[in-house]
């Protein structure tokens, strides 16, 4: 079973795939990973869902919208060539983003839609794995409060860098000293690569990814920590940091000294 077949059955029915399936993902930990992912969006798709309630009169309100046609042909994600509309996934898929568009409506039309499902998945998978290289965080943390921290040579920064095509000006180290440099996979079908750097709240984690870049810059979150999700030219910029960190200067601070590598 290749892996665009595999997607497909899987995204037909998360929780019940069937057996061929489910022998396929426990004999290649890629599809394993595949599975793991789409089963927590869907709990989080369902659960958005249970959780919203649609604001009363927000029916004769819809109707009230100039263009709606054309409204809705740039606010709704393009459904082509996926899995049937009955299938459990794709129909609190549907559910969750007329309701995410509906609820953006009652506030204001002119502001502009939030991340979709996909992007919400990207920005999970970059926390999941964040937590996965807790050991490498908790060392810069606790070198950091104990005054000893030593930074990477920059040639590990530009190794790390290679294979998401980028290139940082030294001086960001001299800025804000580098302590964790190393490519990663957060995904397996995009190169990515991992920097710690020094904050004022402990270790900020800078990520780059290189896959489709996201519609709009977007917040993320979880009970630790406070992050960003960055559109750049050929993928994604996110940065993650703890709870009270001054992100934007880290952001401004890598978007202005990156280069993309010919």
């Amino acid at each position: 079973m290749d892996i665009l077949e595999f997607r497909q059955r899987v995204y037909a029915n998360p929780e019940d795939p069937g057996q061929e399936v489910l022998d396929a993902a426990a004999e290649n930990s890629t599809l394993q990973k595949i599975l793991d992912e789409t089963r927590h969006l869907d709990a989080r798709i369902q659960g958005l869902v249970s959780s919203i309630v649609v604001p009363e009169g927000l029916k004769e309100k819809l109707l009230g919208i100039p263009d709606a046609e054309a409204f809705e042909s740039e606010a709704v994600p393009n459904l082509v060539d996926m899995p049937a509309a009955n299938s459990s996934f794709f129909h609190y898929y549907a559910i969750a983003a007329s309701l995410l568009l509906v609820i953006g409506v009652t506030f204001t039309l002119s502001f502009s839609s939030g991340p979709n499902a996909n992007e919400i998945a990207m920005g999970d998978g970059v926390v999941r794995h964040l937590y996965s290289e807790a050991p490498e965080m908790a060392m810069v943390n606790a070198a950091r409060i104990q005054a000893i921290p030593t930074a990477v040579n920059w040639e590990d920064v530009d190794t790390a860098l290679t294979g998401v095509g980028l290139q940082l000006a030294n001086s960001v180290g001299q800025r804000s000293a580098v302590f964790y440099a190393n490519p990663c996979i957060i995904f397996p079908e995009y190169s990515s690569a991992h920097l710690m750097l020094e904050g004022s709240q402990g270790a900020v984690n800078v990520f780059v990814i290189q896959n489709t870049p996201v519609r709009s810059e977007f917040q993320i979150n979880d009970e630790r920590f406070d992050g960003t999700v960055v559109p750049i030219e050929k993928g994604n910029l996110i940065l993650l940091g703890e709870d009270g960190e001054n992100l934007d200067r880290f952001k401004d601070l890598i978007s202005d000294n990156m280069e993309w590598v010919i």
